[in-house]
């Protein structure tokens, strides 16, 4: 049952409704994803959407170690940031809520067997600390990366730039 991390019914029914739609879309659809913004009906802006996505990839991890789905499914919150025209490292100086682009933030079921692949990116990568709760049994990588695919390079287009987080079991870390 959801609501660990979310405490109102409308949020809670929209978000169970998602994942169970996903789930049941499994191999036909890739990635799943939704834009947070789409399980409430109010906009939220600030430090208080940033929170907002935290308790969603939050309750999307929690639901998924629930349904025993943690080794086949990769929970990860994507937060956008601004774009960039050149390769940009990660500003520490600034909160991280004031950085978020007008896009809103996303989470992710990543199958995992699709994620050993690499693509073609041109990319930096960072760890940040956000000081996040600690799963039980779960690592979390949170890093900033500036990139840009294939067809940006060939078209050099901007860079996007994000913060991703990223749920293991412990087994799998090295």
């Amino acid at each position: 049952m959801a609501g660990v991390y979310l405490k109102n019914k409308d949020v809670i029914k929209a978000f169970s409704h998602w994942l169970d739609d996903s789930m049941r879309l499994k191999g036909q659809v890739y990635p799943l994803t939704a834009h947070v913004s789409s399980f409430v009906e109010i906009e939220l802006k600030g430090e208080e959407l940033l929170d907002f996505s935290i308790n969603v990839f939050f309750e999307l991890v929690s639901e998924i170690i629930k349904k025993g789905c943690i080794a086949e499914f990769m929970p990860v919150l994507v937060l956008p940031l601004d774009c960039s025209d050149y390769l940009s490292f990660w500003d520490d100086t600034k909160p991280l809520y004031s950085q978020l682009s007008d896009e809103p933030p996303s989470i992710y079921l990543l199958d995992r067997d699709k994620a050993k692949f690499p693509e073609k990116s041109e990319e930096y990568r960072v760890p940040v600390e956000l000081g996040l709760a600690k799963v039980e049994g779960m690592e979390l990588n949170t890093y900033y990366r500036c990139f840009r695919d294939v067809m940006s390079i060939e078209n050099d287009w901007e860079f996007n730039r994000a913060i991703y987080i990223e749920c293991y079991p412990t087994q799998f870390i090295f």
